[in-house]
């Protein structure tokens, strides 16, 4: 029998790794309808949420590590809102040098 602290533990994990993956969802759902809205000409954009799949996954990752190991952290590494803090420092780089 598992101790309660152990069922604690993962339903805790379990539930961070469900928003996390919740949030990716979210966030690719607005970045495809941000981009449907562009070619039919609407202006406007999505703006990401960047870190809360990481924390999350960080925080399943801590909980349920025994149970499901480094997969924790699929949600994040497919994540729009990551995927666009990765690329952050290029955009800005080609911004910088598109403005000399």
């Amino acid at each position: 029998m598992a101790e309660p602290w152990q069922v604690v533990s993962s339903i805790l994990g379990f539930g961070a790794f469900a928003l996390a993956a919740l949030v990716t969802i979210m966030n690719w759902g607005g970045f495809i309808e941000a981009w449907r809205r562009r070619r039919r000409g609407i202006v406007g954009g999505y703006s990401s949420v960047p870190l809360i799949s990481l924390l999350c996954c960080v925080g399943a990752w801590f909980a349920i590590e025994d149970k499901i190991g480094l997969w924790s952290f699929a949600p994040a590494a497919i994540d729009f809102g990551t995927l666009n803090l990765i690329a952050l420092p290029f955009f800005l780089l080609k911004e910088a040098i598109r403005k000399k």
